[in-house]
């Protein structure tokens, strides 16, 4: 088949620009000691994500937990949900725990009660993340230490949930102007989760995973974040779009 046998519209993949894109992040990662996590919500495509996985990622990101189901029924074995849930949720993770390692993120203290209780009566004990607000203000808890620690105490010691660490999203770098400003997101972000997690630790807390993730500013996170970050989660890089070209973050090419 041709270009020119296509019914449009058509979505067509350039695959060496795309497997280009997936070995430069994992590279920049690795470099850095540092897992990468992609977001599977820009592709939402199984063939993706297996690229992604045989390059060297860990796992995946799904945006919810319809797009998990899907990930995990075909085969995707580590999936991570960087969102609120709700612990009306509780079956549907309990179904997804079956057949993949699935974590997601709290940020609220009766809420992270609700998945406590859900899953103390289940007899199951999930991986779970505070979700730490670094300036997109979507949602997560204030990074100050003196609020944050009493915080992550808590909901370590609520059982039927294994907390495991922090996790951030600077999403306001998609409103950046230029690459210092983007530079200066990644910077702030970083700073704050490295004293957040320090605190934290020093309280006796078992903070064994530090979590961060954008695609715009990933070029100085990846960079700076060594010792500091233990996963990034991109996702737009797989693609990239002419918002990122516009921030530095890609070249046309």
């Amino acid at each position: 088949m041709t270009l020119a046998e296509l019914p449009t519209p058509a979505v067509l993949i350039e695959r060496p620009r795309l497997d280009t894109n997936i070995r430069r992040m994992q590279a920049a990662a690795a470099a850095a000691g540092i897992a990468l996590r992609p977001h599977a919500k820009t592709h939402n495509s199984l063939l993706v994500a297996r690229r992604q996985i045989e390059a060297g990622a860990i796992g995946i990101c799904c945006a919810k937990l319809g797009e998990a189901e899907v990930f995990a029924a075909a085969g995707i074995a580590d999936i991570r949900l960087p969102y609120p849930l709700q612990p009306a949720n509780a079956a549907r993770v309990l179904a997804l725990q079956r057949t993949t390692r699935v974590s997601f993120i709290v940020d609220d203290l009766a809420v992270a009660r609700g998945w406590s209780d859900a899953m103390t009566a289940a007899g199951s004990r999930p991986e779970v993340l505070v979700k730490v607000d670094v300036g997109f203000h979507r949602c997560g808890i204030a990074p100050d230490p003196v609020t944050a620690v009493p915080l992550l105490s808590e909901v370590a010691a609520l059982p039927g949930l294994h907390l495991v660490g922090i996790l951030s999203h600077a999403g306001h770098a998609y409103h950046a102007h230029s690459d210092d400003e983007l530079r200066t997101v990644a910077g702030a972000e970083l700073a704050a989760m490295a004293l957040l997690a320090r605190e934290a630790r020093h309280a006796g807390l078992a903070i064994d995973e530090v979590s961060a993730g954008a695609t715009p500013p990933a070029r100085h996170s990846l960079a700076l974040g060594g010792g500091t970050i233990t996963e990034f989660r991109p996702g737009n890089y797989v693609y990239f779009d002419r918002t990122m070209v516009g921030l530095g973050a890609a070249t046309l090419d």
